[in-house]
């Protein structure tokens, strides 16, 4: 069974993004910081949208760039 890498990024940063929320509201940080764990959760989202995108585009590449490399070796054959 296979697990894909965007999978594996997905459910760490979710741990992640869960355990830091719950730290923080076990500090009892003062609402200054209410914009700093806003923008980090912003952008945790925002790089698990970027490491998803870049991971399945990578895959297609490999995968288009492998189906070319099929083709000009069966030509030649």
């Amino acid at each position: 069974m296979k697990i894909k890498t965007w999978k594996i990024i997905t459910i760490f940063l979710l741990a992640v993004q869960l355990f830091v929320s719950l730290q923080i509201d076990e500090w009892e940080i003062h609402a200054k910081s209410g914009f700093g764990e806003l923008t980090f959760q912003i952008g945790l989202f925002m790089g698990l949208l970027l490491g998803v995108s870049v991971t399945k585009i990578a895959d297609k590449y490999t995968k288009s760039s492998m189906s070319n490399v099929r083709n000009k070796f069966s030509l030649r054959e």
